[in-house]
């Protein structure tokens, strides 16, 4: 089925909810023990208001389903900015959708706009769980490329995911860091 993306709103607050809320908990629960879920469970399957108010903030649907959603922004998640850096943020896709190449669609997408928007390079902070899924894909290498824990910068014209996500695009020059 085709995929159609489009920026989030305000209102999508209910239904983000029920992604992030039908997706961490099913996805997280082998890499990460109870104690740790109890906790950050009730903060991360919530939808940040002001992520889908951003512009830069998108959903991605197979007909009417929400099946994947993320963005990213110029500030940290702690706050602050930093000039041509942006910040991936709150990417999750629904575990009955899982492996379509809707989260490296979504994320093919949020490249393009940070690089027409000036952004050099992306930092991402990610999961145990997004990492290994990452490590064992079988997709092909079209927009990124698992470069593990290296500082990856590129060139001004691309921006690129840098550690720890482990994300880069192919024209990436990545160095150990």
């Amino acid at each position: 089925m085709l995929l159609s993306l489009r920026p989030a709103t305000p209102a999508d607050l209910p239904s983000v909810d029920m992604l992030l809320a039908a997706s961490y908990p099913r996805l997280l629960a082998a890499d990460y023990p109870p104690s740790v879920l109890v906790t950050a469970l009730p903060r991360i399957c919530r939808a940040r208001p002001e992520l889908l108010a951003s512009g830069t903030y998108h959903l991605a649907f197979e007909g009417e389903t929400l099946v994947a959603c993320g963005g990213w922004t110029r500030a940290r998640p702690t706050g602050g900015t930093e000039p041509g850096l942006g910040h991936v943020r709150h990417v999750a896709a629904h575990p009955d959708h899982l492996r379509r190449g809707h989260a490296r669609r979504l994320m093919e997408h949020c490249l393009a706009e940070a690089r027409a928007a000036g952004m050099r390079a992306l930092d991402c902070f990610s999961t145990r769980t997004a990492r290994r899924a990452r490590r064992s894909r079988s997709t092909p290498r079209s927009a990124f490329a698992a470069s593990g824990p290296s500082m990856c910068r590129s060139p001004p014209a691309s921006p690129s995911l840098r550690s720890p996500c482990g994300w880069t695009s192919p024209d990436t020059a990545c160095r150990a860091g």
